[in-house]
C-alpha cells in the first residue's frame, strides 16, 4: 500500500494492477468452476470487499492511469474506487 510509481509490464499502474485488475483476472478464471459449482436453487457467487478508504476520493475515470501527476495516495484510493 501507498508504494512509489511503478508500472506493470503490461503499463498498468501498481496500485490498480492489484487492487482492481488482478480481481477481475481471478473472477474471470474463476466463472468455469462456478458454473459447475452452482445448482438451479443454489448459486454461485463472489463476494468482493474492500476497505473505507474509498469515500475519500472521487472517481477520476479520465485519469486513473494519469501519469502526469502521481500520488502514491491518490492512486490506492483511485485504485479503490474502480
Amino acid at each position: 500500500m501507498f508504494v512509489k510509481e511503478e508500472y506493470t509490464e503490461d503499463g498498468f499502474e501498481k496500485h490498480f494492477a492489484v487492487n482492481y485488475v488482478s480481481h477481475c483476472l481471478l473472477t474471470i478464471l474463476l466463472l468455469p468452476l462456478l458454473a459447475k459449482s452452482g445448482t438451479a436453487n443454489r448459486y454461485s457467487r463472489i463476494i468482493n470487499s474492500t476497505s473505507c478508504i474509498h469515500y475519500v476520493g472521487c472517481k477520476d475515470s479520465k485519469h486513473l492511469q494519469k501519469k502526469a501527476y502521481y500520488s502514491k495516495y491518490g492512486a490506492y484510493i483511485q485504485s479503490k474506487l474502480a
